[in-house]
Parts: structure tokens; sequence; C-alpha cells
């Protein structure tokens, strides 16, 4: 059976984790929400280079946020797990 103190403080953890990962996650998206209006005014005003450069930009973050949504579930299925792992007998 697990050290009691070390799965508590490691629940801690994790716990806090999945909470900074949350936070980060909407402050990305709404940051991305915001850059795609700088987009529509690049195209609007006819700077295509710029635009590309700036959609390839707001694709890398929507891959990062789905990163962010990965790791938050992985860390959500830990926690779950250890409660398993502690009520074993």
């Amino acid at each position: 059976m697990p050290d009691n103190r070390w799965t508590a403080e490691l629940k801690t953890t994790l716990q806090v984790a999945k909470a900074r990962l949350s936070v980060r996650e909407k402050k990305k998206t709404e940051q991305v929400a915001k850059e795609r209006y700088t987009v529509a005014d690049y195209v609007r005003n006819n700077k295509i280079p710029r635009a590309r450069i700036a959609v390839e930009h707001l694709v890398r973050e929507d891959y990062r946020i789905e990163a962010f949504e990965r790791v938050e579930a992985y860390v959500d299925t830990l926690i779950m797990r250890m409660q398993l792992i502690k009520d074993r007998p």
C-alpha cells in the first residue's frame, strides 16, 4: 500500500496542475479569439503575406490548446486512478 502522505501530496500537485492548465488554456483561447480579428484586419487591408503568417501562428496555438486539453484529461485520469489504488487492500 502506498504511503498516504505521498499520495496526498501527489493528488494535491495533480489538482494544482489541472487548475493551472485550465487557466492557461482559457487565456490562450481568449488570446486566439482576439488575434482572429487582427487576421481579418490584415486581409481587409490587403496584407495577405502577413495574414498568412498570423494564421499559421493561430493554427499552432490551436494545437497547443488541444494539447493542454489532452494533458488535463490525463491528469484527471491519474487523479481518479490514484483513488482506485488508494482504496485497494
